[in-house]
């Protein structure tokens, strides 16, 4: 996907496998997606990964995530038209930059 063509969308949708990996095994099954820009929404990040640490790193007790959210969970969706190979390019890059 282009830099242009991500940015320039409000929403990405389609449908896609999910699998869900454990210790004791995986699963997996479609799940229809939006994905929607969400640009200075700072009110929210209390429920992203930053503002739990932050909330850790002052002592201050975590509010449970509520049930249907990603929690303790990896999310990566690729679209149809990727290949495996670039699929772990993508996934190699994402390393390289963190």
């Amino acid at each position: 996907m282009s830099y242009d063509r991500f940015f320039e969308n409000n929403h990405l949708a389609g449908v896609a496998y999910g699998i869900a990996a454990t210790e004791d095994g995986c699963t997996g099954m479609y799940y229809d997606y939006t994905i929607e820009r969400s640009i200075g929404n700072l009110e929210r990040r209390k429920e992203m990964r930053i503002g739990r640490l932050e909330k850790l790193s002052k002592k201050k007790k975590l509010p449970k995530l509520k049930e249907n959210t990603l929690q303790d969970d990896l999310f990566v969706l690729f679209g149809p038209d990727m290949s495996p190979e670039n699929a772990v390019a993508s996934l190699l890059q994402i390393v390289r930059e963190r």
